[in-house]
């Protein structure tokens, strides 16, 4: 099976096997893997680069120059992966609310995935309340990954609603519907995300990387790190800490200069 220098070196990054089948545990190893070394991240939309939603151009940024990036490019990278590797996939769009009852663009790229007729949510470019393991596609199933637990419940006009569970209780994430998807769609969502002047990602630093049990968060000069039921918080007060911290944290490696020009707008 010829699986393409982009799947390859996929894999190689995240360890895995080049020879391995697409099966449920290979799923839960890529996404596992992936989040723990590929971290979320918006640096390019502060810069105000060109983000190109071609694979080659992902790959060279997420793989090569260890720079990371946000949904639209993570997931599509996990998405041509996991198609080379032979596994059934489908592109959906999701709605982002963090908890509140409003009418969201379709602004967050996901993937859903078809193993042994059971379907699985797969998301690696959420950030940190994002899932580390493949979401059955179940209605009001509890799923206990470990360190958080998490249920897909039905939402208005037919959508699915992604919850994480939190002390107060259930938290939504985002609704998503089982709709026809393409490129064409992602590249009106990320338009948005990255250019309109009141998107998220053009107002704020966000970056996130999580491991089993532990996660660390940026938002504009917060950085919070949870470990162990613990979190602390630390506030960035130089562009050279920012660097270190993205460098270290996040296992970035952008330019000092962009770090700089970042750190100046915040």
């Amino acid at each position: 099976m010829h699986l393409g220098p982009t799947t390859t070196n996929y894999l190689n990054a995240l360890g895995l096997p080049i020879t391995a089948k697409p099966t449920l545990q290979l799923l839960q190893n890529i996404q596992n893997n992936h989040i723990a070394l590929f971290s979320f991240n918006n640096l390019a939309v502060l810069l105000k680069q060109e983000i190109p939603l071609a694979i080659e151009v992902i790959a060279e940024k997420i793989l090569r120059k260890k720079l990371g990036g946000y949904c639209f490019e993570q997931n599509k990278l996990a998405y041509h992966v996991l198609q080379n590797i032979g596994f059934k996939v489908e592109l959906l769009l999701a709605k982002v609310v963090m908890n509140k009852d409003i009418e969201a663009p379709r602004t967050h790229r996901i993937t859903l995935v078809t193993i042994n007729e059971q379907r699985y949510l797969i998301d690696v470019g959420f950030g940190v309340q994002g899932p580390r393991h493949p979401i059955l596609l179940e209605l009001n199933t509890e799923q206990d990954q470990g360190d958080f637990c998490y249920r897909i419940v039905k939402y208005k006009n037919n959508d699915y609603c992604l919850q994480i569970k939190k002390p107060e209780g259930y938290f939504s994430l985002y609704h998503f519907d089982l709709g026809h998807y393409t490129n064409a769609d992602c590249e009106i969502g990320h338009f948005y995300s990255h250019k309109h002047p009141n998107a998220t990602f053009a107002c704020n630093l966000v970056a996130g990387r999580r491991l089993y049990g532990e996660y660390y968060s940026l938002v504009n000069k917060e950085l919070r790190h949870y470990q162990n039921g613990k979190e602390t918080t630390t506030t960035i007060q130089t562009a050279t800490q920012l660097n270190s911290i993205l460098k270290e944290h996040f296992l970035l490696q952008p330019q000092a200069s962009d770090v700089e020009k970042v750190f100046q707008g915040l």
